[in-house]
This record gives C-alpha cells, sequence and structure tokens, in this order.
C-alpha cells in the first residue's frame, strides 16, 4: 500500500491573496497607531491652558501630642455632654426662641465686626454693619429678630483673623482647642473678640482628628 500524500495548503486563489493583504495592511496601520498614540496625547502647545489644582500649604504642628489630648477630650465632651444637653435645649426651647437667642448673640458682636471692617478698609462693610445693627437693635427687639436679612441689608462678617491675614500674618502653628475645634495661633488671637457671648446652636459641634488634615 502506497502512504498517503501529503497535505498542502497553497494559497494559489486571487481572492485569497487579497484578503490576506489587506488584513495585514490593517495589522500594521493598528500597531503603528498604538505606538504613536501616547506621543500624540502630549501636546506642549495646549499644556498651557490646563488647569493646575494648587493645595493649601498645611499648618506645622509641633504640640502634635497636646492636640491629640484636646482632640480627645473633645470627642469626650461632644458624646457625654454637649450631644445630651444639646438634645435637651432643643426639645425644651422652640426652633423660633433658639433662633432669636443666637440672633441676640450675633447682634452683640457688631463692634468687633465694625472694626474689623474699617481694618480691613472695606468702608461699604462697615456701613451696611451699622444699618443692619441698627434695624436689629430697635426693630427686631435688642436683635431678637433678624429685620436686616428680611430687608435684604448686605452681612459684612469680619473678624481679626481676617484682618491679621490681610496684614500678612500667615498661621504657623496648628491647634486643637477645646470645645472649639481645630484653629491655628492667628485665629485664636483673634477668636475671643468676636466670639458670641450666647451661642445656641441648633446644630451639634464638630471636632476633627489632627491625622484628618
Amino acid at each position: 500500500m502506497s502512504p498517503p500524500p501529503k497535505s498542502t495548503f497553497q494559497i494559489s486563489h486571487p481572492r485569497c491573496r487579497e484578503v490576506l493583504a489587506v488584513a495585514l495592511g490593517w495589522g500594521l496601520v493598528t500597531v503603528s497607531l498604538a505606538h504613536a498614540a501616547p506621543a500624540a496625547s502630549i501636546d506642549p502647545s495646549r499644556q498651557g491652558n490646563m488647569e493646575t489644582v494648587i493645595l493649601p500649604k498645611s499648618v506645622a504642628d509641633p504640640i502634635e501630642p497636646l492636640n491629640r489630648i484636646v482632640w480627645n477630650f473633645n470627642q469626650a465632651a461632644m458624646t457625654g455632654v454637649i450631644k445630651p444637653t444639646s438634645k435637651v435645649y432643643r426639645f425644651v426651647v422652640v426652633k423660633p426662641v433658639r433662633t432669636g437667642i443666637g440672633n441676640i448673640g450675633k447682634n452683640l458682636t457688631y463692634p468687633g465686626r465694625l472694626i474689623n471692617n474699617l481694618l480691613q478698609g472695606k468702608w461699604g462693610g462697615a456701613r451696611d454693619e451699622s444699618y443692619r445693627f441698627a434695624c436689629n437693635t430697635t426693630v427686631g427687639l435688642a436683635g431678637f429678630f433678624d429685620v436686616g436679612t428680611k430687608w435684604n441689608v448686605a452681612k459684612s462678617n469680619a473678624d481679626f483673623g481676617q484682618t491679621f491675614g490681610k496684614w500678612g500674618w500667615k498661621p504657623g502653628c496648628f491647634l486643637m482647642l477645646p470645645f472649639a475645634g481645630p484653629s491655628n495661633e492667628r485665629d485664636t488671637s483673634a477668636w475671643l473678640p468676636t466670639r458670641p457671648p450666647i451661642r445656641c446652636s441648633t446644630s451639634l459641634p464638630t471636632t476633627s482628628s489632627p491625622t484628618s488634615r
């Protein structure tokens, strides 16, 4: 018996040759585009128009151990004292009265806002705050009602922290304040003169961990 003939594959049909040529051509085009894509994606002429995000510099924390102690104290105070007390306060005192008490505290800090608007050269802001104070003190019954907002009188909140910042004082030390939370030496020095003596907020205060900065 003679051995079976060896199988051979020959591309002799013209149609097959055309198909293979087209497939090979598309393969070469795809490979060349794949290599050229990374270079084409970077256009030096358009780099100047790209938006850049500049993050603020973090404030130094040379007293981190003390700040962590104060943070733990704030967490315990919020859980054990502030949160239960605020719930009782909101339950006993209705919201309109709470809002009025907060308005009185805000009205009493008008001198600080006036001084800092003047120190920052915000003459229009000093005028608006004076007008708001006059309206709220007289028509608003010592500030219990915020008449200035109802009359669309503009607000111009300003404190010594903003003033010091405008004068060039940059924060240099992170501070965790008892009950008040995160701050720095600049804003802390400006905190007490403009702090409302009556502060009854409808929301709970929050504290952030020094590790979250």
